[in-house]
């Protein structure tokens, strides 16, 4: 959903230090490469315009809308910006959007610390933007863009009343997900081996599920491994499963090829006499 909200001149509540006005003589937007030497520059790019896609971290609501300190990524880095919008719907931290505006400051950020007892300081570029609209979307979007996505058709196993369905995959280029629905309609409770968090334990899964492709295999990626798999909060496939209950979660793998691949879960009732075989699902990548 897009919030059009219309140009703005104005300037920020919480600038600091000198004021500079805004340089109407560029109407382009900024490309990738000035993106990357944006917090190089001192107010060399006012008044041009750019498109960014962040993260809320701290935000500071206004009579009209919000100040919106955000986290990027460009090509090479991580770097943070504060957005003006204004708009009467509801935003938090943790909110994902992509942001189209105008570049009003350079705003100096002086960061003093202590090394070995030595005083030291660091200073930092961070662009001031003001939207003219701004696009909510969810954190894969935003970090992890799909490069391909694939609905298989007949994804589906039942297994004493347990089904498992495949509903969608997302190759990204840094991560692949897979998004599971699991519905127990048994008088047993559900278990499958993924790598959530387990509330009643109080510890971390090992995961079961598995990716396997061209003979080789990919274990499901869990909270601290380095591809920071559940750091946008996806929703979690539940580990244990009641009667009558419905899960549904991303599971998130490595990149893997855009090609042919197989996924394998692993679950069982808590009646051990059931024999379960290891749910597969054979995936054409068209």
């Amino acid at each position: 959903m897009y919030y059009c909200i219309g140009a703005l001149l104005l300037a920020f509540p919480k600038n600091t230090g000198d004021s500079n006005d805004v340089n109407q003589t560029s109407d382009s937007y900024l490309t990738d490469d000035e993106i990357e030497s944006l917090l190089e520059s001192d107010n060399q790019f006012l008044g041009r315009k750019i498109i960014l896609e962040g993260q809320v971290s701290l935000l500071e609501e206004t009579s009209d809308g919000y100040i919106l300190d955000m986290a990027c990524e460009s090509k090479t880095s991580t770097f943070y910006t504060t957005v003006k919008v204004i708009t009467d719907k509801k935003i938090i931290a943790g909110d994902c959007f992509s942001i189209d505006g105008t570049i009003v400051r350079s705003l100096t950020k002086e960061n003093e610390y202590d090394c070995c007892g030595i005083d030291r300081t660091e200073w930092s570029w961070e662009p001031e933007i003001i939207a003219t609209s701004f696009k909510k979307q969810s954190y894969a979007e935003t970090f992890h863009k799909t490069l391909k996505k694939v609905i298989p058709e007949d994804a589906s196993i039942t297994q004493h009343e347990c089904n498992i369905t495949i509903s969608k995959i997302e190759f990204a280029e840094d991560q692949t997900r897979i998004y599971v629905k699991a519905t127990n309609n048994s008088n047993e409770k559900f278990n499958i081996y993924s790598s959530n968090y387990d509330s009643e334990d109080l510890v971390y899964k090992s995961s079961n599920c598995k990716i396997v492709q061209a003979k080789k295999q990919y274990d499901e990626l869990i909270y601290y491994d380095e591809y920071c798999a559940y750091d946008g909060n996806l929703p979690t496939l539940q580990s244990k499963i009641f009667p009558g209950v419905i899960s549904e979660g991303i599971l998130v793998f490595p990149p893997i090829d855009q090609s042919d691949f197989s996924i394998f879960i692993e679950g069982r009732l808590s009646d051990d006499t059931l024999n379960f075989d290891i749910y597969k699902f054979d995936i054409e990548v068209n």
